[in-house]
């Protein structure tokens, strides 16, 4: 994956932020959380094409590190846990396809 270059097209991108405030404050942590719940990787998207993982180095807000940002939201002192409350959102935002 080359850095800045989106790798996987979706419908919702989320980005962690991993600069050296937030990697100290628990990025990484973060980032794990997003992908075992999505079962992806940084730099690729869910199969259903809904949801992408990014990284980016920072986001100029290290005062509320760690950070997270979707769509033009940057969700500040983000945790591991709150990673299944962001996704199951925006899975909800989804019509239901069988009615």
């Amino acid at each position: 994956r080359i850095p800045g270059f989106k790798s996987a097209p979706s419908k919702y991108a989320i980005t962690v932020c991993t600069g050296p405030r937030c990697a100290a404050k628990g990025s990484r942590e973060i980032l794990r959380a997003f992908e075992t719940i999505l079962h992806i990787r940084a730099g690729q998207a869910t199969p259903d094409g809904l949801i992408s993982l990014e990284t980016q180095n920072c986001f100029k807000k290290c005062g509320s590190a760690p950070n997270v940002r979707c769509g033009h939201t940057i969700y500040t002192s983000f945790s591991p846990d709150q990673a299944a409350y962001l996704i199951a959102k925006l899975r909800d935002r989804q019509p239901d396809r069988n009615t």
